[in-house]
């Protein structure tokens, strides 16, 4: 009856812990996977950003452009107001002259 006994418990014993290995074993492989399933998340909104970043940055340099073009306009156009007050003024100075 012992024997039995201590047979009875050595099975138990062994059950025991293969169940307890089994258990960490799955935890251990649950949690690899949720943490690499994570990371991957992190990594696609992390590129999601910089998508949106990019084109931000996009925006900003076409408006940046756009200003720039604008006020290399604007001093053309100042330039040439300025050459044709220029041109009266010899007009009127060559104009002076003659009636001299």
């Amino acid at each position: 009856a012992v024997v039995a006994l201590l047979l009875v418990v050595k099975v138990v014993v062994v059950v025991v812990v293969v169940v307890v290995v089994v258990v960490v074993v799955v935890v251990v492989v649950v949690v690899v996977i949720a943490v690499r399933v994570l990371e991957e998340k992190e990594k696609k909104e992390e590129e999601e950003e910089d998508i949106k970043e990019e084109e931000e940055g996009e925006k900003e340099e076409e408006e940046e452009e756009e200003e720039e073009e604008e006020e290399e306009e604007e001093e053309e156009e100042e330039e040439e107001e300025e050459e044709e007050k220029e041109e009266e003024e010899e007009e009127i100075e060559v104009g002076e002259k003659e009636t001299r």
